[in-house]
């Protein structure tokens, strides 16, 4: 499973002038600071380079996201590292490479999902290579168990906490299961044991 590492944010929204945003790969990560610092920006940047539809990005229209006047470009540059495991290496050549486009090397596996919006358009691309957005989410269910489909909660915006905050113990379970990825996780262990049972 792929967490997240950094994030690149150039033109978009209160980045304006470009920053780079590191993060703790698989472990629980939070962003303090003071209203209108920025925080929700933060996230959504990360959203937005990772396909997310434009309604999580509390934005009328596309172009909305784009955060100076004179540069009509939004870029977002989302750096996912995944500690590398006999089965990825297994997957590529010698030098770390894994399917699906990504690189590494010793130990871990990277993968550079960048987006780039201009003139109200979105493109994609993974290590410097043009994808479609149907194409990067399906990498991003099977290798980060990241859905924009409604099914997922990895992304828990702003508006939803005091949802959140409301839900039964079993409702609020369910919602920490399915953003964890532990269900996947579960179907895996399932699948191992069958596997071994039937050998």
């Amino acid at each position: 499973m792929f967490s997240l590492e950094s994030a690149q944010i150039r033109n978009f929204k209160s980045f304006a002038n470009g920053t780079k945003v590191s993060f703790v790969p698989g472990a629980f990560n939070a962003v303090l600071g003071p209203n209108g610092s920025g925080k929700s920006n933060l996230f959504e940047a990360v959203l937005f380079g990772l396909s997310a539809d434009l309604h999580l990005l509390r934005a009328q229209k596309l172009n909305d996201l784009v955060g100076s006047e004179g540069e009509k470009i939004a870029t977002v540059s989302v750096v996912l590292v995944q500690k590398q495991t006999i089965q990825a290496a297994a997957r590529g050549p010698s030098n770390g490479k894994a399917k699906g486009g990504v690189g590494g090397a010793s130990g871990r596996v990277t993968c550079t999902v960048e987006c780039e919006l201009s003139k109200g358009v979105r493109t994609f691309r993974m290590e410097g290579k043009h994808v479609t957005q149907a194409a990067l989410r399906t990498w991003l269910f099977e290798n980060c168990n990241l859905s924009f489909d409604g099914g997922s909660n990895f992304a828990v915006l702003q508006a939803r906490v005091m949802k959140l905050a409301e839900l039964s113990a079993v409702e609020l379970s369910s919602v920490v299961v399915g953003a964890s990825g532990s269900q996947q996780l579960q179907a895996e262990e399932k699948a191992a044991a069958a596997e071994l049972q039937s050998q």
